[in-house]
């Protein structure tokens, strides 16, 4: 993330052209600006720029560079660098805005009622500039419910400050540009490794200091190599500015997370060429008096402040109920006034300010002191509710166990002497068969979805009418077989089906016994309303807006319907999506449930029905009680809101269309 100005003291050797003031490295702010306008785009917009998150890699490939561009002028001044002194300078830019604004998370969060454990722990990590290390230890997928944190984004600040601890010691140890150099090629090397000893490992690959650092060395090396040259081709720097920052735009808008090249080492590629562009833009006069542009450059001279408070705002807002299509404008609104206020009233002057100079380390030691504390002291306002998927597997294995196994038969009553007693009612008299009728075989009824039916497999309890027979319940599966997802969110989330084990071809028969399910629930809908890779629709991402993925999934659907008539399943009842704004937008959603409305039209009358469960969630109002992710219902203890629908609407929905005389397969 921003760290460093763009303003050094040009290199002797090789003067960089200077725009707007002496020592200034022309077009430094400016490609700062373009790197922190993808990041907030890709925060706020994610469909706008799916690889917006390379302007981390933008900033991580700066900051090396001038980083180092200020170690070099001072060994080539002083022939060492001073530790305390470049410590401090770095304490006085860095900490004070990064504290105030974990300060101010955690009391608004407090007084809002949404301060959790894990959010206080957040603060804590982040004050010791340790938050990425956080997220390998809980193993957080970069993506996955981003919105739950308002400090998820400090976890490219701590390893910037690790590294702005590590750079100077190497420095120091050198006490040459020749030697740091070969010091910074080993650890850049070492950064190689790392990445292919994590291939596997995604979280690990995106978080960790000895992956991610690579892409900062190779910025601390283009300056140690600008250094060195002691002649310059303006129109080669202007030919390779140019072509990186159009890369850099072009890469931004058209990749993403899930391209494949990122998973293997692509963003420690991207970090090279982050650090070439920078150096061919410090070097290049027309391209550095283009991105000098005021908008741009001014908006790079923020761009700290800027990426420290658009995230908690725009969670912030989020949480505070705003309209999802308003919050990301708002944010933007909010942001920029408050980063202009925060250079002006906070940075500068603390920069600048004799008393701090003079005691830096100790100022610093008591506001981290102050803060963690309050951390530590400061109750959480509420629980942190989410779905446990993985625990509610564990149930739900442990209920088929229950289901399979045949009831113990009981023993019939025993008189005194041992011999088998008589029935109640008079003696004599023969029992009347005609006075009740037998009760009706109940309906058995199974589940067909991803994650959904897992708390509805649980929390639902039997009824006289209805009892659960079966479920194929898969988190994380789409309808549609094979290929990827990308998560709507984020546009980062990515997974295959394969590692899902979303094979519901070949594994339903295990959920769905055959002959001995009545009625199939089947609610899918969240993920393939996502993006997908579909091996029949060819490499690129695609969503249900495309006609021929629509056209693919309606197969789909018939394909499962068909396959559960086959198994015996009398009755195919689809329900009807439910939009999310994070994950599942309103017109794919429409999309979605007008195929279902198709489905029921299409098939022979009484085998197939829609329930419009997510029309009435919203009129009902219960979809506001729902866990946070919008999605899953509650079912411990007593069943909760799972329960709670299934009996005041699914089940009386399932009675009326069983009653009909149309639905003539449950008949008689």
């Amino acid at each position: 993330m921003p760290a460093v100005t763009a303003t050094v003291s040009p290199p002797p050797a090789v003067a960089a052209p200077s725009l707007g003031g002496p020592g200034r490295i022309g077009g430094l702010d400016g490609l700062r600006g373009l790197a922190v306008v993808a990041v907030v785009a890709y925060h706020l917009w994610p469909g706008v720029l799916p690889a917006g998150f390379l302007g981390v890699t933008l900033f991580f490939a700066l900051s090396g560079y001038l980083i180092t561009t200020l170690l070099l002028d001072e060994i080539e001044r002083t022939g060492r660098v001073a530790l305390k002194l470049f410590w401090a300078r770095r304490l006085r830019r860095l900490m004070p805005a990064s504290w105030v604004v974990l300060a101010l998370v955690l009391a608004v969060w407090a007084a809002a009622g949404w301060l959790t454990d894990a959010i206080r722990g957040d603060v804590v990590w982040s004050a010791l500039h340790a938050a990425n290390w956080r997220r390998i230890v809980e193993a957080q997928a970069y993506g996955v419910s981003p919105e739950a944190s308002p400090l998820l984004h400090f976890w490219s600040l701590s390893i910037e400050e690790q590294c702005y601890f590590v750079l100077p010691l190497l420095a120091a140890w050198a006490g040459s540009r020749r030697r740091l150099g070969t010091l910074l090629a080993g650890c850049f090397a070492l950064s190689v490794v790392a990445v292919a000893w994590s291939w596997a490992d995604p979280v690990t690959t995106y978080f960790s200091t000895f992956t991610r650092g690579g892409e900062l060395v190779a910025g601390a090396l283009a300056a140690i190599v600008v250094r060195g040259r002691r002649e310059r081709s303006t129109r080669r720097a202007d030919l390779g500015a140019a072509l990186g920052v159009l890369g850099f735009m072009v890469a931004a808008a058209v990749t993403s997370l899930g391209s494949a090249a990122y998973a293997r080492g692509g963003l420690l590629v991207a970090g090279v060429v982050a650090a070439a562009t920078v150096a061919a833009v410090a070097a290049s006069q027309r391209v550095g008096r283009l991105l000098d542009v005021r908008p741009l450059a001014w908006l790079g001279s923020v761009s700290y402040a800027v990426y420290l408070v658009h995230w908690p705002i725009l969670v912030g807002l989020r949480a505070a109920g705003i309209d999802p299509h308003l919050a990301p404008w708002l944010t933007v609104a909010v942001t920029l006034p408050i980063a202009a206020a925060s250079g002006r009233f906070l940075e500068r002057p603390i920069r600048s300010g004799a008393r701090l100079r003079r005691r830096p380390l100790l100022v610093a030691t008591a506001a981290l002191g102050a803060l963690v504390t309050a951390a530590t002291v400061v109750p959480a306002t509420s629980a942190q509710v989410t779905f446990d998927a993985e625990r509610a597997s564990e149930l739900v294995d442990a209920r088929r166990t229950e289901l399979t196994t045949p009831p113990t038969p009981t023993a019939p009553p025993t008189s005194a002497d041992g011999t088998a007693a008589e029935p109640p009612g008079d003696a004599g008299t023969e029992p009347d068969v005609t006075s009740a009728p037998p009760a009706p075989a109940p309906v058995r009824y199974a589940w067909v979805s991803d994650s959904t039916g897992l708390p509805l497999v649980l929390g639902i309890r039997p009824t006289e009418r209805f009892v659960v027979a079966g479920w194929w319940t898969q988190m994380g599966c789409p309808l549609g077989r094979g290929g990827r997802v990308r998560s709507a969110s984020t546009g980062s989330a990515v997974w295959t089906t394969d590692e899902k084990g979303c094979n519901w071809d070949a594994d339903l028969a295990a959920g769905v016994p055959e002959g001995q399910v009545d009625v199939a629930l089947v609610a899918f809908g969240r993920w393939d309303v996502a993006e997908r890779q579909v091996p029949a629709l060819g490499d690129a991402w695609t969503t249900i807006d495309n006609p021929a993925y629509e056209a693919w999934l309606f197969g789909e659907m018939q394909a499962l319907t068909a396959q559960l008539h086959g198994s015996g399943v009398d009755l195919v009842v689809w329900l009807t999506l439910l939009a999310d704004d994070a994950h599942a937008p309103r017109a794919r959603v429409d999309t979605y449930n007008r195929l279902l409305d198709r489905l029921d039209d299409g098939e022979a009358s009484g085998r197939v029905a829609v329930i419009d469960m997510a029309g009435w969630l919203m009129e009902s109002g219960e979809a506001g009680r729902l866990l946070p992710d919008g999605v899953h219902t509650t079912y411990e203890p007593e069943g909760g809101t799972a329960d709670e629908i299934a009996r005041r609407f699914l089940f009386p929905e399932l009675e009326r269309m069983l009653d009909e005389p149309t639905t003539g397969a449950m008949q008689g």
